[in-house]
């Protein structure tokens, strides 16, 4: 059975490991201030909500101040994903280069997508993975069947789409050129 399902942040942060002062936090999103909100995504008392339960929505939010993350990060974010009735595809954890990126990460060249899927489309594993996206400086694509899946994990140990809050921690840390 397809699921709708409200996608929400809860907290969210990110920090450069190149520079102790570069960054953000949100604690919770009683404010939106400091972000762009794309399509559906709205605040809703403390929560930013990036789709309401409802088919076919699709929102983004992201951080108005570009980052550099050159030097590597750390990014750390509660999500809920609460089902009620058909078709859902996850969330997105997504860097990018491009100010026109709005909601879609296919086609963005030169960008990096965390894939929280919660629906098994004919090229996943299964309806419940994490994986990593990307086609380097190429357009990037949601799907696992171009080659540009850096990485899956399709045996996870809870499943993203049961209403339970979830905490992701990410770590990005560059390869550095040998001399």
């Amino acid at each position: 059975m397809l699921k709708i399902f409200t996608a929400s942040l809860l907290a969210l942060s990110l920090f450069s490991l190149g520079s102790a002062q570069a960054g953000f936090l949100f604690s919770d999103f009683g404010s939106s201030a400091g972000l762009v909100l794309n399509g559906a995504a709205a605040t809703v008392g403390n929560v930013l909500r990036l789709t309401p339960d409802l088919q076919y929505q699709v929102g983004s939010a992201w951080y108005a101040q570009q980052q550099s993350v050159a030097e590597g990060f750390t990014s750390s974010f509660t999500f809920q994903l609460t089902a009620s009735e058909s078709m859902a595809d996850g969330i997105w954890f997504f860097i990018q280069n491009d100010s026109l990126a709005g909601d879609n990460l296919n086609g963005t060249p030169n960008s990096i997508a965390i894939e929280f899927d919660t629906f098994q489309n004919v090229w996943d594993p299964n309806g419940n993975h994490v994986a990593f996206q990307s086609c380097g400086i190429g357009n990037n694509t949601t799907r696992h069947d171009t080659g540009c899946t850096l990485a899956i994990n399709s045996n996870l140990p809870i499943t993203l789409g049961d209403g339970g809050i979830h905490t992701a921690l990410l770590t990005y840390t560059p390869l550095k050129h040998w001399h």
